[in-house]
């Protein structure tokens, strides 16, 4: 779990959330179990009000498999799908009215724009950067046994049910440079 100013970096994921309105969080931990129920049984003040429902995965099979272990805690339509380690800024609540006003049924994902890694496909070339808003239309690809959400996003992108946002800025603590990064800004 990577500490960013003496915290978390869930925390400051659940509270950058916070602020554009999320209230309830469907945590899926297949690793650091223990660490993830003792950090949210003893809530930190800056996420005090938020309803956190830990999903503890048996197995690590991938983004998809987590989710669908996740489906009966989803209570939401649309519901925000976001990695563990990436924070996208950007308007959310927008995000949110401009799926109900004209992207209804479509998996809406969060993307960051980096030319040429879907020029396959008849889409904009953008990357998934982890943070989703989805419909519960995207679960019966889940059911199709592809472990990676990524996968999924393209088999919809086929069927043509995806739509697209782009974040202000984007930050991924995946690597020890972007981890460095983040800790300087935030």
């Amino acid at each position: 779990m990577a500490i960013i100013n003496h915290r978390p970096f869930i925390e400051h994921q659940i509270q950058f959330l916070m602020k554009s309105g999320f209230r309830r969080f469907v945590v899926c931990s297949g690793y650091g179990q223990e660490y993830m129920r003792e950090l949210f049984r003893y809530r930190p003040t800056s996420i005090m009000r938020a309803a956190i429902c830990i999903v503890e995965e048996q197995q690590q099979l991938g983004t998809a498999a987590a989710i669908v272990g996740a489906i009966p805690e989803i209570a939401t339509d649309p519901f925000l799908i976001v990695n563990g380690d990436t924070i996208c800024e950007m308007d959310y609540g927008r995000m949110v009215r401009d799926h109900y006003r004209g992207q209804g049924g479509k998996l809406t994902a969060l993307s960051v724009s980096i030319a040429g890694l879907f020029n396959r496909l008849p889409l904009p070339t953008w990357i998934p950067a982890g943070a989703w808003l989805c419909s519960k239309k995207l679960f019966p690809y889940l059911f199709m046994g592809i472990p990676r959400l990524e996968v999924v996003l393209i088999k919809m992108a086929e069927d043509h049910s995806v739509g697209w946002f782009m974040a202000d800025r984007f930050w991924d603590i995946g690597s020890p440079e972007g981890l460095e990064a983040f800790r300087r800004v935030w």
